[in-house]
């Protein structure tokens, strides 16, 4: 099966799983194994006659498959779409209008980039980062059922992808992980028991780190971080 056909597939289930979700409450759990369905695309004949297996949003987004998110920017609208989303997130920082785009080429700081995932959490609410006076009236950005899918597939990323060294006996832990070329930076957004942290790790002069991935320190100090206020 080819790319073509995988593409056409994974476009239908995309609307399927949409419809079924519509109107229902369901928790993370719930909404993972709904976006565990969605093919990105099928499997794959190589050289030899061996076979891909397919490949969910689910298991892309848990293990980093940067390919993946890239076409699935160019298959629904490109750049633009995903920028406007990102916007409505509460991202202010300018994003690029091309594919790189979906690989993170935008630079956006750590609290407007930790705030933007808040919405995955709080059943599709934008939240604005305040020091003293908070918003009066949070704004819905993002259906609830859509945010609870996200969630739990963030979900996924802790519980058997790149984001295992964040996990926390007990408790239900969600993020992603990221890294930037050259280990420039590497960081950890996720969610605990009801609040949002975001750790970021780098050097003050842009130069590369040595070998730091987002799913190795950022994690585990977002991990120790989630021990102290758990």
């Amino acid at each position: 099966m080819g790319w073509d056909i995988g593409w056409r597939s994974e476009e239908k289930e995309v609307r399927r799983v949409a419809r079924a979700c519509a109107g229902k409450s369901a928790g993370p759990a719930g909404m993972r194994a709904s976006a565990a369905a969605v093919v990105v695309w099928a499997g794959v004949a190589g050289l030899f006659g061996q076979t891909t297996p397919p490949l969910t949003l689910d298991d892309a987004l848990a293990h980093s498959v940067n390919t993946a998110s890239v076409r699935l920017l160019l298959r629904f609208g490109g750049a633009k779409p995903v920028a406007a989303t990102a916007a409505r997130l509460g991202i202010t920082s300018p994003l690029p209008n091309n594919a790189s785009l979906a690989l993170g080429t935008g630079e956006v700081g750590l609290l407007e980039l930790t705030a933007a995932y808040a919405p995955f959490f709080n059943g599709g609410y934008r939240v604005v980062p305040y020091a003293v006076v908070p918003q009066e009236r949070p704004e819905p950005v993002v259906r609830p059922d859509l945010a609870a899918m996200m969630a739990g597939m963030m979900t996924s990323v802790v519980d058997h992808g790149t984001g295992k060294a964040a996990a926390i006996p007990g408790l239900v832990v969600a993020g992603k992980t990221g890294t930037t070329s050259d280990y420039r930076d590497a960081w950890f957004i996720g969610y605990v028991n009801g609040m949002m942290i975001g750790v970021w790790m780098g050097n003050d002069d842009d130069t590369p780190m040595k070998n730091v991935l987002g799913g190795g320190l950022p994690a585990r100090l977002f991990h120790d971080v989630g021990m102290l206020v758990r």
